[in-house]
């Protein structure tokens, strides 16, 4: 009788163990995805501590929604938002990674060649950037009139 005691004891040993493991991992996981999956209001004029992107993937082109915060030199908070596609984005990064510009012995034209160049091949994505930085000018009244 002792023998099969003890045998029943171990097994409800193993069950416990099982039970508890399952029970932390369940609080690991739920408490991984609480802090991943935080809400940002794009409504709510509170400035986080952070800048963060999004990416709409239901479209047939991904959207990455960037949102950039900084404190000005009155250390007034400032929030910027914009968003450009997944394409462009890596057709930037391609053109910027492979562009040549030629270089004579002067850097400041060296520069100005360069950042240019990457600025004639991405201006319609650097419009959407503009825009977001005049709505920002008029909604924050920095714009000049």
């Amino acid at each position: 009788m002792e023998f099969q005691d003890l045998k029943s004891n171990d097994a409800v040993k193993k069950v416990v163990r099982v039970i508890f493991i399952l029970f932390v991992g369940l609080f690991l996981i739920i408490r991984f995805y609480s802090s991943v999956e935080k809400e940002y209001s794009a409504s709510s004029s509170e400035i986080l501590d952070e800048d963060f992107y999004t990416a709409d993937t239901l479209q047939n082109e991904i959207r990455l929604t960037h949102n950039r915060i900084w404190r000005d030199f009155d250390d007034a908070p400032r929030s910027v938002r914009y968003s450009v596609s997944s394409i462009s984005a890596n057709a930037a990064s391609d053109f910027r990674n492979t562009v040549y510009v030629e270089y004579d012995g002067r850097e400041k034209v060296f520069w100005k060649d360069l950042y240019f160049g990457l600025y004639n091949h991405d201006q319609s994505e650097l419009d959407v950037i503009q825009d977001s930085i005049r709505s920002l000018a008029l909604r924050d009244n920095i714009a000049d009139p």
